[in-house]
């Protein structure tokens, strides 16, 4: 797998959002053209804007469950990388109560 980014986030930023429960990493299944790349899977780093281009072979699901991260966990990831690390939405816990 071939991840195209070298973008970090700050580091207290990173911590914050860790102990909130995001990952380090999640996978999208960007079918739908969302992001603009024409990847099939991209991947958002927790703390950083945007998503990045993914060559795989493996689904979104596949290349999550592989690192443990829930439903949950990926909205909000996918949330916080398009709107704002700080948004109440950018948290596994507001996807969790929605039922989603």
């Amino acid at each position: 797998m071939q991840i195209q980014t070298t973008a970090e986030a700050d580091p207290t930023l990173d911590l914050e959002l860790e102990t909130k429960g995001l990952p380090p990493l999640a996978f999208i299944d960007n079918s739908d053209g969302l992001a603009a790349t024409k990847a099939r899977i991209v991947a958002v780093k927790r703390g950083v804007p945007g998503c990045y281009a993914v060559e795989t072979e493996a689904t979104a699901d596949e290349l999550n469950a592989e690192r443990g991260v829930t439903p949950a966990q990926r909205e909000a990831m996918r949330f916080g990388s398009m709107f704002g690390w700080g948004s109440r939405l950018a948290t596994p816990q507001a996807w969790e109560a929605a039922g989603e």
